[in-house]
């Protein structure tokens, strides 16, 4: 917690002298999209979670190659939850990295 809790503090203070070096950020309009990244990432970490907890479920927990895939198919499911819901924001960062990412597959 202690890292965390550094962060945001160095955060919040960088905020706040930036804040004050280019008189005012456009904190209203940061508002909604940092709220809906929020959401977005909780939904992602109850996703993570649920999958985890179900292919623990199914695979059990004796042995390597179980935990590889709990891990991995819980980074992949919440990856897919963040990676839908934050495209729907219609954010210019995230529509940048889409059109790089598609760029790079060939899409």
């Amino acid at each position: 917690y202690a890292t965390a809790g550094v962060n945001l503090v160095s955060m919040k203070a960088l905020l706040y002298f930036l804040d004050k070096k280019i008189n005012g950020l456009p904190w209203n309009a940061w508002t909604g999209p940092i709220l809906m990244l929020i959401v977005a990432s909780g939904a992602a970490g109850v996703t993570a979670w649920g999958s985890r907890w179900g292919l623990e479920q199914w695979l059990g927990t004796e042995g390597l190659l179980p935990h590889i895939i709990q891990l991995g198919g819980a980074g992949t499911a919440g990856l897919v939850v963040f990676g839908a819901i934050a495209t729907q924001l219609g954010l210019p960062e995230v529509d940048m990295l889409t059109q790089r990412i598609r760029q790079k597959i060939g899409r």
